[in-house]
């Protein structure tokens, strides 16, 4: 099995790494279907929109919290510096999301290579896996690529943890490769991670 960590290739797993993989809920069965390049983008970006616009209004929020701490003299100030610095950081997210959506679509034609044509179902359950009209035994599917991201998160006690979270997946089967790539399915992190 082929690992690439952050888009780059790495030496097999070791025992730790395989702990520190995330992991969503396992299901015994599921269905899902491949996006249309367009519909891939709007989920990307709208995540991202989402997770900026609350990061912006709770920066808004406590700012003006501040504020009513403040003297009601230097409180006028403070209101107009933080809506100063509260324009910024929304430019700043904006011409960054305009930045991730453009190194996305760079990235498309890689992440389109293999995966089925888009609108097929995708799905699992105790018998295997489903892509579009092929249904594939678990015991004739085996992993030929692993697609890692790497994150470091920050642990209650102190410190950082590193945490891999599976991004893709290529398989091998008796009637072809399959490519499993969770950006590009509904609810393709729940897929990939059961399979």
């Amino acid at each position: 099995m082929h690992v690439l960590i952050d888009e780059k290739p790495s030496d097999p797993l070791t025992p730790r790494q395989w702990r520190e993989i995330s992991l969503w809920t396992m299901k015994d069965s599921f269905q899902g279907s491949m996006l249309t390049v367009d519909e891939a983008t709007r989920a990307y970006t709208s995540k991202t929109k989402w997770v900026y616009i609350i990061a912006t209004s709770m920066f808004l929020a406590l700012g003006c919290g501040l504020a009513l701490l403040l003297d009601p003299s230097e409180q006028p100030v403070m209101y107009i510096a933080i809506l100063g610095l509260t324009f910024l950081v929304a430019t700043y997210q904006f011409f960054s999301l305009r930045r991730k959506t453009r190194i996305w679509n760079e990235r498309m034609s890689r992440r389109l290579l293999g995966l089925a044509p888009s609108a097929s179902k995708v799905g699992f359950d105790k018998i295997g896996l489903g892509v579009g009209d092929r249904v594939l035994p678990w015991d004739a599917l085996a992993i030929q690529q692993a697609d890692f991201i790497r994150y470091s998160v920050a642990v209650p006690r102190g410190g950082t943890s590193t945490v891999y979270i599976l991004e893709r997946l290529s398989l091998t089967s008796p009637s072809g490769p399959v490519v499993l790539d969770t950006a590009m399915m509904g609810s393709g992190r729940l897929i990939v991670d059961n399979v």
